[in-house]
C-alpha cells in the first residue's frame, strides 16, 4: 500500500492488485482476501476469482511469503 498525490493535489493510497498487477486506489477496490495473514485487494470480480482459486501462485515463493507489494494488515 503507499499513498499518492493525483493530478488535483489530493493524496490517495493505492494498492496493487496480486492478479493483473494494476495499482488501484484503495476506494476503488472491487474485493479483498485475508491469506496467511495478509491483505490483498483486488480491481475486479475477475481477478478475484482467479486469486481464490489457486492464491499460493501470488505468493513470492523467494521470500517466503506474500509480494513485497501487498500490504500486510
Amino acid at each position: 500500500m503507499r499513498v499518492v498525490r493525483t493530478w488535483n493535489g489530493v493524496l490517495t493510497m493505492q494498492v496493487t492488485d496480486p492478479v493483473c498487477q494494476r495499482s488501484i486506489p484503495l476506494e476503488t477496490v472491487e474485493a479483498h482476501r485475508e491469506f496467511l495473514g495478509w491483505s490483498y485487494f483486488f480491481c475486479s470480480a475477475q481477478c478475484v476469482r482467479r486469486f481464490d482459486q489457486r492464491p499460493e501462485k501470488y505468493i513470492d515463493r523467494q521470500q517466503g511469503g506474500p509480494p513485497a507489494h501487498i500490504a500486510q494488515p
